[in-house]
């Protein structure tokens, strides 16, 4: 008899095999569910919408609201995701986008929601960024991430989005990208003073001195110009010191969401 197929709860029918440079299953065997799926090299901060309580999100139902969301990166618990006010914590969306592994979910920021770490020892440039993200109203600015504490946008490593454009800042304004509107966005980010730049859905900037600024702590739709962000996140990896090649990362995200999931 052959082995069962590992399913995720759920969900109905079993998930296709992912390989690929960044792509492996814990295992070594067939990806058959997104939490399944390692990142290349070592994150020091990994959010997985996938596996927010670091159980498959086995107890979590749709539109939960979500005070924890659990650090995979080396950095552990020290730097979780915190909400212990229920009206200001995300939601919780089961299937917020189409990827290429199942309905990917996410969290959900509607303009009065955010989650903070505590504060850690500044993690200095060279850093690498990577999140998968939904912005919903391009007309204000929003901050996607940003690594302070407190919900408050420090700019320190921030992923801002100001009127439809991604931009880069970290004690400078950065790179820029456009955006579309109301769509699914895979940035990676380089923050490293004059060499820094960002891919967004695989297409990269030139370099812009986004600043030297360094890490202290996490902070996910956090505020910016008193406006929280109004959107969805489905993963955010951080880098430090040992960095990973980014067409590594770049495979990684690809078989995990595309690089537009949606």
């Amino acid at each position: 008899m052959g082995s069962a197929t590992r399913i995720r709860p759920g969900y109905v029918g079993g998930y296709p095999p992912l390989r690929g440079p960044g792509a492996q299953p814990a295992d070594g065997g067939s990806a058959r569910y997104p939490s399944d799926l390692i990142p290349p090299g070592a994150a020091v901060l990994w959010y997985d919408a996938q596996d927010i309580n670091l159980l498959g999100n086995v107890g979590i139902n749709d539109a939960d609201p979500i005070g924890t969301w659990k650090n995979k990166g080396s950095l552990g618990s020290a730097a979780d995701l915190l909400q212990a006010s229920a009206p200001n914590r995300p939601l919780f969306r089961k299937i917020a986008a189409v990827g290429k592994i199942n309905n990917l979910s996410a969290l959900e920021g509607d303009g009065a929601r955010f989650m903070a770490s505590s504060a850690f020892t500044v993690l200095a440039q060279p850093s690498i960024l990577a999140i998968v993200y939904k912005v919903t109203n391009l007309a204000v600015t929003h901050t996607v991430f940003d690594g302070g504490t407190g919900g408050v946008a420090a700019t320190n490593l921030s992923v801002l989005i100001t009127t439809g454009v991604e931009q880069l800042f970290s004690g400078a304004a950065g790179a820029t990208q456009a955006i579309p509107a109301a769509t699914w966005e895979t940035a990676v980010a380089k923050f490293n003073g004059a060499t820094s730049f960002n891919r967004l859905n695989g297409s990269q900037s030139g370099n812009v001195n986004a600043g030297a600024t360094g890490c202290a702590g996490a902070s996910v739709f956090a505020f910016n110009g008193g406006t929280l962000m109004v959107g969805m996140i489905s993963e955010v990896l951080l880098y430090n010191g040992a960095l990973p090649v980014l067409t590594d990362l770049e495979a990684y995200l690809s078989a995990k969401h595309g690089v537009t999931p949606q």
